[in-house]
């Protein structure tokens, strides 16, 4: 989807915000009960800075994701309404139904430190939280360990579906009907809150695609969701007629 849509002009800029794999165990750990904020600021960080290069149109600026990025889509758009458009794909947006229904539900326990009905943790040993933030990210310090809410809470706190009324910004869903990591139960549920207030959406399942979209979906099922988050981003935010060299 990156060349595909680069090759019909669009910039194509892609976030690792905190909590994301790769860069080392304190960023690793840095979104503990903090999946929206901190990382929806990390994002639009990334946002506002790019807004400054000659070849960027900031208000031509459009959000999409998969999985997690799906779920940070539904987040920010709940959030701001800067974006022309929003794609989300195979996203989790109740999080306290995805501790449920999710295949990877002991990923909910550890970061968000218990079981929806236990009480707040005294401590996360599997946080450093001596450790400074970096000057690179967005938004502020771990809380202290007192400062940490029920887990219950805090999953509420950070569902996009909690702020889903208030999306404005046209958002499209997609979902694979055989995803046993994050049920399309779950874009059910969110498509079902936007329909019923009224927000400008749309939301296509794909029989038999699985989580991992591009290994489970047939050719046709693949080149149909390329087109549809083209279709759907260039309906609301053109690509520029005059393409840079």
């Amino acid at each position: 989807e990156r060349h595909f849509l680069a090759g019909r002009g669009y910039g194509v800029v892609e976030v690792w915000p905190r909590g994301s794999s790769g860069y080392g165990e304190t960023f690793r750990r840095r979104n503990f009960q903090n999946w929206g904020p901190g990382p929806g600021g990390d994002v639009l960080a990334v946002a506002d800075s790019v807004a400054t290069r000659a070849w960027a149109d900031s208000s031509r600026q459009a959000l999409a994701g998969r999985g997690y990025g799906g779920y940070l889509t539904a987040w920010l758009l709940g959030q701001t309404d800067r974006f022309r458009a929003g794609v989300a794909l195979n996203g989790m947006y109740d999080l306290e139904a995805f501790y449920g229904d999710g295949e990877p539900w002991p990923l909910v326990v550890e970061q968000f430190g218990g079981h929806p009905w236990e009480s707040p943790p005294s401590s996360s040993p599997r946080l450093d939280r001596r450790t400074a933030a970096s000057p690179l990210l967005s938004v502020g310090v771990l809380p202290s360990a007192d400062s940490a809410l029920a887990p219950g809470t805090a999953l509420r706190n950070n569902s996009p579906l909690l702020h889903a009324h208030e999306i404005t910004t046209p958002l499209l869903l997609q979902h694979g009907t055989n995803d046993q990591t994050i049920g399309s139960a779950q874009s059910d549920r969110l498509y079902r809150r936007l329909n019923v207030v009224g927000s400008d959406t749309e939301y296509v399942r794909y029989p038999g695609v699985t989580h991992d979209f591009s290994a489970s979906a047939t050719p046709g099922q693949r080149m149909d969701r390329l087109v549809r988050l083209y279709e759907f981003i260039a309906r609301f935010a053109p690509p520029s007629a005059q393409r840079s060299p």
